[in-house]
């Protein structure tokens, strides 16, 4: 490797490199890159400058080189024309689109595994609920159809516990005593989280926090519910196999735990206004 760059030259080499990056294994030789990492390029890459950044268990090499010699674009793969649908999928898929369309985007915290608290804006309110469902359960699902609406479901999901708001709501004294020397006046809002007991027994439900909204999401709402009751047997099935698969996986990398690796990038400047030379 030739001398490495003066400092001066950093920030113009980090640039170029995250402009014009392409990133190969390392261990390959000074001069060229490994068989097979880009089958595109005609000729080994030359090596003109370049510089090491080192890490506790790796490095970065930033290299700057030739700009490497690519072969006239191929001619377009033909495009395999897609299966006709049936007449009983057309009629599905039409059917579909005639559908009104609505995003139910929640916020959810789920409580012990049992109920789960769920926010979202309706207009400029910001609405709240208690659930009656795990929504663990629900998690990776995106999409409730009925009837009449397709509900696409955007989730942002949380787990925690009773005794969290238990600590939560005994820092409520302090809280406003601090609030009060600061001339805030603000008031800690306190929190109970409901028992199962609390909903109707035989079917999935909420209790609204609050005034009901005026817009459509406790429609979107209820829908969701009806869907749970309606899946729950798949639900809970294709949730058991996601942790099992997350299980494994988790277990999996505890025994082969990943092996930091040293990085090659290779960059190559191009002129434009800015900076008209590409340098020697």
């Amino acid at each position: 490797m030739q001398s490495p760059l003066a400092p001066s030259h950093w920030p113009l080499a980090i640039i170029a490199a995250a402009a014009f990056a392409l990133v190969f294994p390392a261990g390959m030789p000074a001069e060229e890159a490994p068989a097979g990492a880009d089958t595109k390029l005609t000729r080994p890459l030359r090596v003109l400058d370049g510089v090491e950044v080192k890490f506790p268990d790796r490095s970065i090499f930033y290299r700057r080189v030739a700009p490497p010699a690519v072969p006239p674009a191929q001619p377009p793969v033909p495009v395999v024309a897609a299966r006709s649908l049936s007449p009983a999928e057309l009629a599905a898929a039409e059917a579909r689109a005639r559908k009104k369309s609505a995003v139910l985007l929640l916020s959810a915290t789920v409580y012990d595994r049992r109920v789960t608290e769920l926010h979202w804006q309706a207009g400029d309110r910001r609405c709240a609920a208690w659930s009656s469902i795990d929504f663990n359960v629900l998690a990776g699902h995106g999409e409730i159809e009925t009837e009449d609406t397709v509900y696409w479901l955007i989730m942002g999901l949380g787990n925690e516990t009773r005794e969290s708001v238990a600590d939560w709501n005994r820092f409520a004294p302090e809280w406003e005593r601090l609030a009060e020397e600061q001339g805030l006046g603000e008031r800690w809002e306190l929190k109970t989280v409901p028992d199962l007991a609390k909903f109707p027994a035989g079917r999935s439900t909420y209790l609204l926090s609050g005034e009901a909204p005026a817009d459509g999401s406790l429609a979107a709402l209820d829908a969701l519910h009806r869907y749970y009751d309606a899946n729950l047997v798949q639900l809970t099935a294709d949730y058991a196999k996601r942790e099992a698969e997350r299980a494994a996986r988790a277990q999996w990398l505890k025994e082969h735990p990943p092996v930091p690796k040293d990085t090659v990038i290779n960059f190559w400047p191009k002129k434009s206004r800015y900076y008209p030379t590409t340098g020697k």
